[in-house]
């Protein structure tokens, strides 16, 4: 090959080039292989693939979770690299105005939420608008490397907004002031029903035996025994109750409240306190 390239007229100098410059790329070659040789063997000893792959499988996270980051992650690093991405950008937009949108009906929602001290709905309603419109910033920007911080912030003001404004209040909720209320008028042993009201979890707060009502002429039958019950209801079941019985029941105490349970998103749209609210009272026989 040497005696070709002399021939075709390459000079000497040449030749000496072309050669050093193979000579280093067979040394490149080499040294890439050998350094990926010893990286194997130090992950192998190391054990680090299996530490990591368990790390991963240990996480308090869903599945769907870590896929949801890792593709994150990767429309990230598809943003850096075509800076034009109009999938992402749009994801971003749409996502900025749910917050907002979720942070006006929160607003809206205030004359339902009778137990939330008002600093803390309004603490959760700027917050959850500052989460959006920080991912408003990052669309318009295109800060892409600043969206998982920023989606995350978000989500978490989100989360904590709706948890402490609207599922779970100021304390002590109306559950909690029911079972002070029968503590406060329960005589030892009196029975304590329960109709449609606090069926699954006064009993935590109370730790009494508690009795279940199914119905009206249930609840009915527990009140026109000959001793003194107590009997946990709500306020428009009373009067199916008492026309049932010889004499009304005597009211004890009263809780007005917000049923989780029972949100629609009529009841975001039309907050009206009469048709939302529950008022859960207590009532005796005697």
């Amino acid at each position: 090959m040497f005696a070709f390239a002399l021939k075709n007229g390459i000079k000497r100098d040449e030749l000496r080039q072309c050669l050093l410059d193979s000579a280093k790329l067979t040394v490149m070659i080499f040294t890439v292989i050998w350094g990926v040789l010893i990286f194997v063997r130090f992950l192998g000893f190391s054990g680090m693939p299996e530490e990591i792959s368990r790390w991963v499988t240990e996480l308090a996270l869903p599945p769907l979770a870590i896929l949801t980051a890792r593709a994150i992650g990767e429309r990230i690093e598809a943003a850096r690299a075509e800076p034009r991405t109009a999938l992402l950008a749009s994801a971003t937009w749409a996502t900025a105005a749910t917050l907002v949108l979720c942070a006006g009906l929160l607003y809206r929602l205030q004359p339902l939420l009778v137990a939330t001290p008002p600093a803390i709905l309004a603490t959760s309603v700027i917050g959850i608008a500052a989460g959006g419109a920080a991912l408003a910033i990052v669309a318009l920007r295109r800060a892409w490397a600043a969206l998982p911080l920023a989606a995350a912030a978000a989500a978490v003001t989100l989360l904590l907004g709706l948890q402490f404004s609207v599922l779970a209040p100021g304390r002590p909720d109306a559950v909690e002031r029911m079972a002070a209320s029968v503590a406060a008028h329960r005589t030892a042993g009196q029975p304590l029903g329960s109709l449609h009201a606090f069926t699954r979890n006064l009993i935590f707060y109370t730790g009494l035996r508690q009795l279940d009502l199914e119905d009206v002429p249930g609840a009915a039958r527990f009140l026109a025994q000959d001793g003194p019950v107590l009997v946990v209801l709500l306020e428009r079941d009373l009067a199916a109750v008492s026309s049932a019985l010889p004499t009304p029941p005597r009211v004890l105490a009263r809780v007005r409240h917000l049923n989780t349970a029972t949100l629609r998103l009529r009841s975001v749209l039309d907050p009206d306190p009469d048709k939302e609210l529950e008022t859960v009272v207590l009532a005796t026989n005697r």
